[in-house]
C-alpha cells in the first residue's frame, strides 16, 4: 500500500510539472508575440513619425514643437533654412536672445492649454501669422506645437487694397461734383459725398439707408422708375437732364450719370451729378442778351437813318431862316430848329448805347460824297457865323 501510495504522488508530482511546463511554454509564447507586436508598432510608430516629419518639412510655414524648459523638441525643413538651427533653446534659435521673451505667447499656451494665434513681423520684413496648440509627447509631457504662415503678401495685399480703398474715399469725398453710391439691390444709399450734403441740404445720417424716392429728390418720381429700368437694360447712363429737389423744396435742373459698378463684393450703382440751373440762366440770359443786340444794332442802323434827314433838314431850315424874305418865319425856324435839335440829341444818347456797327469798307468818289455833303457842312457853318466855299 505505501508503494502504491508513492507511486500516485509520483505520477501527481510529474503531470503537475507537465502542466506547468505547459504553462511556461504558453507565457513565453505570448511574450515572445508581445515583443514582436511592440517591435513592429515601435516600427510603424517609427514610420509613421518619419511620415509626419516628411509632411511637416513639405510645409510652407515653419513648424515647431516646444518644451517647457524652451527646448525645440523638432523643427521642420523650413524652420531650420529660415532660422538655421534644428533644436535649441527657442529664444536663442529664434530671436538670438540670451534670456525668454517678456510675456511669450508660446509659453503662455502650456498654462492656458488654449490654442492661441498672432501676428509677427521679423526683421528681414516678413510678417507670419503664429498657431500655437497644446499637444502631449509621447511620454506624456506636455508640448506646444507651433505652426508659423508667411503673410507677407496678403498682408502688402491689404495695404494695397486699403491705400486704393483710402484713395478713392478721398477722391470720392472731395469730388466737386454730386456724387452717391446706392445698394443695386435695396435702392438705398450706402454713401455720398460732401458735394451731396451741401447741394441737397442734407446730414449724412438722414441719407444713409433710405432710397431716392423715400427723400423726394426727384421732382418727377416717375424719372427713377424709367431711368431703373434703364440701368438695368444697359448698365449705364450718361448726361441725362432730370429736375431735383432740395430739401428746402428749391428745384434745380442737373444732368446725371449712373455706372453699375462692384464695391466690397457688393453691386452698387455709382450716380453723379451736375447741377446745371445757373448755366441753363446764363444760357437764357445770353439768349435775351442776344434779341436786345440784334435789336440795338437794328436800331443804331434806324438811328442813323432818321439821323441824317434830320440834319439835311436842319441845314435847310437854318439857310431859309437867314434869308429876307423868310424874316418873318425866323421865331418858326428858330423852333423847329431847336426841335430838332433835341431830337437828334436823344438819337446821338441812343446811338452812343448801342454796339459800333461794322464798316462795310467800298472805293467810291470823293468828288460826288463831298458834293453831296456840301449843303450839310454849309448848314452847320452858318449856324457858327462861318462861310463854306468848295473848290
Amino acid at each position: 500500500m505505501v508503494c502504491e501510495h508513492k507511486i500516485w504522488e509520483i505520477e501527481q508530482s510529474l503531470e503537475s510539472r507537465d502542466l506547468l511546463l505547459e504553462e511556461l511554454i504558453k507565457i513565453n509564447k505570448q511574450l515572445q508575440q508581445e515583443i514582436i507586436g511592440r517591435k513592429q508598432a515601435e516600427k510603424t510608430l517609427e514610420a509613421e513619425c518619419q511620415r509626419l516629419h516628411s509632411l511637416l518639412d513639405g510645409m510652407p510655414g515653419f513648424v515647431y514643437l516646444m518644451a517647457q524648459d524652451y527646448n525645440i523638441r523638432f523643427s521642420n525643413l523650413h524652420f531650420r533654412k529660415r532660422f538655421g538651427g534644428q533644436k535649441g533653446l527657442c529664444y536663442k534659435v529664434l530671436h538670438k536672445l540670451d534670456e525668454p521673451c517678456k510675456g511669450c505667447p508660446t509659453f503662455n499656451v502650456f498654462s492656458t492649454r488654449s490654442p492661441l494665434t498672432w501676428e509677427r513681423t521679423y526683421p528681414d520684413g516678413t510678417t507670419f501669422q503664429v498657431h500655437a496648440y497644446p499637444i502631449f509627447d509621447l511620454d506624456g509631457s506636455p508640448l506646444v506645437m507651433v505652426l508659423g504662415i508667411d503673410i507677407t503678401r496678403q498682408k502688402q495685399a491689404e495695404e494695397t487694397l486699403r491705400l486704393s480703398e483710402e484713395r478713392f474715399s478721398k477722391a470720392f469725398q472731395a469730388n466737386p461734383n454730386i456724387m452717391g453710391i446706392i445698394d443695386a439691390i435695396t435702392d438705398q444709399f450706402i454713401d455720398v459725398n460732401q458735394a451731396f450734403l451741401r447741394f441737397f441740404g442734407y446730414q449724412l445720417q438722414e441719407v444713409i439707408g433710405r432710397t431716392v424716392l423715400e427723400l423726394k429728390l426727384l421732382a418727377n418720381p416717375g424719372d427713377y422708375t424709367q431711368a431703373k429700368k434703364t440701368v438695368q437694360r444697359e448698365g449705364f447712363i450718361y448726361n441725362q437732364e432730370i429736375c431735383l429737389v432740395l430739401k428746402s423744396g428749391e428745384e434745380r435742373v442737373g444732368i446725371i450719370s449712373v455706372e453699375v459698378t462692384e464695391l466690397g463684393g457688393k453691386k452698387c450703382v455709382l450716380v453723379a451729378i451736375n447741377d446745371i440751373t445757373k448755366k441753363l440762366l446764363y444760357e437764357k440770359e445770353i439768349a435775351r442778351l442776344d434779341q436786345l443786340n440784334i435789336v440795338g444794332e437794328m436800331a443804331a442802323v434806324i438811328g442813323h437813318e432818321i439821323r441824317n434827314p434830320m440834319t439835311t433838314v436842319r441845314g435847310f431850315l437854318q439857310m431859309l431862316s437867314g434869308k429876307e424874305d423868310c424874316a418873318k418865319y425866323k421865331d418858326y425856324y428858330g423852333i423847329m430848329i431847336e426841335e430838332l435839335d433835341r431830337a437828334n440829341s436823344i438819337v446821338a444818347e441812343f446811338l452812343s448805347l448801342t454796339k459800333d456797327r461794322i464798316v462795310d469798307l467800298k472805293d467810291h468818289n470823293l468828288n460826288a460824297i463831298l458834293e453831296a455833303l456840301f449843303p450839310l457842312i454849309e448848314s452847320d457853318a452858318l449856324m457858327h457865323d462861318k462861310y463854306i466855299a468848295m473848290n
